[in-house]
């Protein structure tokens, strides 16, 4: 399964609950920057432990979030509390997201018409978007710029281990 899916699934909670990237951010430990890459689709394999913080956040079954993400062959069951035989996580019935928290705005994924995917995701198998390999260029000089310092820092270090 392609991480599509695990990002509209993540999206349509955070939606549903009324909640901004910020606050889902604030919650599971995770920059909303990430969180919007998440949704996207943009992330290959996402760390579990990273999954296990947005369950809990989000009130999602951690194992189908396992299985959208690829961990898990096969479909994942539904979670069902073992005490009264009722689903939880994804399985329960979604509650109504509050009024005036403001689902449309930076960040956010605001209502769109019915049956639609959340803003920034694709459709599987298709090309990136410009902006996307942009984002992706982006990213990427940053983390050139990253190793290049701490090149320049173990080269100074050598140095002065060498001056000794």
């Amino acid at each position: 399964m392609g991480t599509e899916e695990l990002g509209i699934s993540l999206a349509a909670a955070r939606a549903a609950r009324g909640w901004s990237l910020q606050a889902v951010g604030e919650a599971a430990k995770l920059s909303p920057a990430y969180l919007h890459k998440l949704e996207a689709g943009r992330v290959g394999s996402p760390n579990p432990r990273l999954l296990a913080r947005l369950a809990t956040a989000l009130g999602l079954s951690y194992r189908r979030l396992m299985a959208l993400a690829g961990y898990l062959s096969g479909d994942a069951e539904e979670d069902v509390d073992a005490s009264s035989g009722t689903p939880v996580g994804d399985a329960a019935p979604a509650r109504p997201a509050p009024v005036g928290r403001g689902l449309v705005g930076p960040g956010s994924v605001g209502p769109g018409p019915a049956g639609s995917a959340p803003p920034g995701s694709a459709p599987p198998d298709s090309a990136p978007t410009n902006a996307e390999l942009l984002a992706a260029l982006v990213d990427l000089r940053r983390l050139l710029g990253d190793v290049r310092a701490e090149q320049a820092r173990l080269a100074d270090e050598v140095a002065r281990l060498a001056a000794r």
